[in-house]
């Protein structure tokens, strides 16, 4: 058998599609397994479950080769059946679309196979879609009901996996755990990573400062690691260079994973690390503000707690910028707040991250993640009275 898997979203939602691939391995052991996912995320594949073949798509070579007048006409044309041609020629028995795009349609419709999960367009310019949980990834009206689902519960139950609760799956790699171990090697103290983002979702540089400031107060000889990417290694060096408890470490995702697998805390905001950190045992301290859905991205972990801005307008729709003059449900959820529930939960003091979520409640809504024996992912309001069968 062979099964392609496409998914040309963002490097968060291929690290939420680990499962399927998981999944299926585990449902097809002899089965051939591939993968297609834009070009400018392929460094992940190293930390993904096994395939047999990945394909990437470049669309910045694709859009550049149409607006260029330099550039050939049919270049863009060209790059893509080419690419058509390759994944043609593995005569694929099933394809499943987590993409719900028209790009990713026209491509999967272009396809000869004999199963198709998830949405593609017929030689007939027909819409289809082979499962109905794939509803669930673009209907908004959804935000204002009860009816939410994870991402990575969609993926998992369109593409009929046979363990629900499998959660994000990720394997180290020899070249981050040697990294990671030379890193280490070097610090003698407790180890916690925090982890900025960006524009929207982004709570700031200076109110993780703050946070990691007031944490080393309550909890001497404590180090941070900030991880980053290369793109923000002039910042977070200017930002931490004169913090001796903090360490900025510019990495590539190998490298960060082996990080997070030995490190106490992951304190971040809704990031692809957030995702790859929910593949690991590590506690995870998530803060959602602006375009943040975290009943739909939220991190796939038990170890993890949602900090929700209750600002009235977040989350808010990632197509627009924001609308006000400041960020304020970035300035709803102060340093002292979060400051306060990881070191309650560093010190296995949950009982006190509710009387923190009532103290704070006009800033803040804490969730705990829950996965349920169905394998349905859930953010439960620690606030809320028990229920008798909690009880």
């Amino acid at each position: 058998m062979k099964i392609l898997i496409v998914q040309l979203l963002r490097l968060g939602d291929i690290v939420l599609s680990s499962p399927v691939i998981q999944g299926l391995r585990d449902q097809y052991p002899d089965a051939e397994i591939d993968l297609l996912i834009n070009k400018q995320f392929e460094n992940v594949v190293g930390l993904l479950p096994k395939v047999n073949q990945c394909f990437t798509f470049d669309r910045s070579l694709v859009q550049s080769s149409l607006g260029e007048k330099e550039r050939f006409v049919f270049e863009g044309f060209d790059r893509v059946n080419r690419l058509m041609q390759r994944l043609k020629n593995r005569q694929y028995d099933q394809i499943i679309n987590l993409t719900h795009n028209r790009l990713s349609a026209y491509i999967v419709g272009g396809i000869a196979c004999r199963k198709r999960i998830g949405l593609w367009i017929d030689d007939q310019n027909q819409s289809l879609i082979e499962s109905a949980w794939f509803r669930h990834l673009n209907e908004d009206d959804l935000r204002e009901k009860s009816e939410h689902f994870h991402f990575a519960d969609v993926y998992k139950f369109s593409a009929q996996i046979e363990r629900p609760r499998l959660g994000i799956c990720l394997r180290e790699t020899a070249c981050g755990r040697e990294h990671a171990e030379q890193y280490f090697s070097g610090l003698s103290s407790k180890y916690h990573v925090a982890l900025t983002s960006d524009l929207k979702k982004n709570w700031g540089v200076e109110k993780f400062k703050s946070c990691i400031d007031e944490i080393h107060r309550s909890l001497p000889g404590t180090h941070f690691t900030i991880l980053g990417a290369p793109s923000e290694s002039a910042i977070l060096t200017d930002a931490f260079e004169n913090k001796p408890h903090c360490s900025v470490v510019i990495c590539d995702l190998d490298y960060a994973y082996s990080i997070i697998l030995k490190s106490d805390l992951v304190l971040t905001g809704d990031t692809s690390i957030k995702h790859i950190a929910s593949a690991t045992a590590t506690p995870i301290i998530e803060i959602s503000i602006g375009s943040s859905d975290f009943r739909r991205t939220g991190s796939y972990s038990e170890n993890a707690l949602i900090l929700q801005s209750q600002e009235g307008c977040a989350p808010c729709s990632h197509a627009s910028p924001c609308h006000r003059d400041e960020h304020y449900c970035a300035k709803k959820i102060s340093p002292e707040l979060v400051s306060l529930v990881a070191v309650d939960l560093l010190r296995n003091q949950s009982a006190q991250i509710k009387n923190i979520s009532k103290e704070f409640s006009d800033q803040v809504k804490i969730f705990r993640v829950d996965i349920t024996t169905t394998g349905t992912w859930m953010a439960i309001d620690v606030s809320a009275p028990l229920s008798e069968f909690e009880v």
